[in-house]
Parts: C-alpha cells; structure tokens; sequence
C-alpha cells in the first residue's frame, strides 16, 4: 500500500509541483528501498511459494529496471500457480498448520452465517461443504 502511494500519488505529485531535487530524491530512494524489501522477502519465500530462480530473476528485472512493475509483484507470483485444486487443498498446501486451522475455522463460521440467509439448494451444499470442511479440521487436530 505505501508503495502504492508512493508511486501512483507522491512521485507524479512532486513531479508537477516541480519542487526542489530532495524530497523527489527522497522518495524514489524510499521507492527503491520498499521495492529491495519486497523481492528480499520473496526471495525468503521462493521455496514455499514455489518460484524457480529464473522467476525471481524475472521479478528483480521488473522491480529494478521499472519500479512501478513492483505493485504488480503479488498479482504476478500468483499467476506463477496452476491451480489444479479447490482453495482449500491449495491454503493447506501454503499455510502453516496453525494459520490453516483459524482459516477452516473461518470459514465454517461463515458457512454457518450463511445457512441462516439462504434457499435449500444453496442449503444443502453449504452443509457438505461444511461436513468437509469439519473432518479436515478434525483431522488436523490428531
């Protein structure tokens, strides 16, 4: 979000304001800085957010060479997925086990939120989902 602002409102706005060197220095360094932060921890993660070296390459070209790419960073790793699986496969294969548990739990409570405001065909699907969703977390528990 802060690199968003920076970015799309902070910069074209000292642009136009033709203001002294600094604080347009300042913020492309600010810039940079958040762009270097954000490719550092995706290289932290490249393991378990599955990403190829030559990926990571691909992603510090853009960041570096365009900073503005940089927003489109999550949105970029994401299309790297070819999701073959429900949501739910793919949270537990992401999320650690304790992250994983309050997101079932979350989302059954929501199911149960929507079984008040909702038609029997939709009712009737809800509960499957929601049996399914009990005996995943059931077994995470054991």
């Amino acid at each position: 979000m802060l690199i968003s602002l920076l970015t799309l409102v902070l910069l074209p706005l000292l642009l136009l304001l033709k203001l002294s060197y600094l604080p347009l220095a300042i913020t492309i360094i600010t810039i940079y800085i958040l762009n270097i932060s954000s490719l550092l921890f995706v290289i932290l993660k490249r393991k378990s957010l599955q990403l190829s070296w030559t990926k990571i390459f691909q992603f510090s070209l853009d960041i570096l060479l365009c900073p503005p790419f940089a927003l489109n960073l999550l949105r970029k790793i994401g299309l790297n997925y070819h999701i073959q699986m429900e949501g739910i496969a793919l949270a537990e294969k992401l999320l650690n086990p304790t992250d994983y548990q309050v997101f079932l739990e979350q989302i059954i409570l929501d199911i149960n939120h929507l079984k008040t405001s909702t038609n029997d065909k939709n009712l009737t699907y809800l509960l499957s989902k929601e049996k399914l969703l009990r005996s995943s977390l059931n077994a995470n528990k054991e």
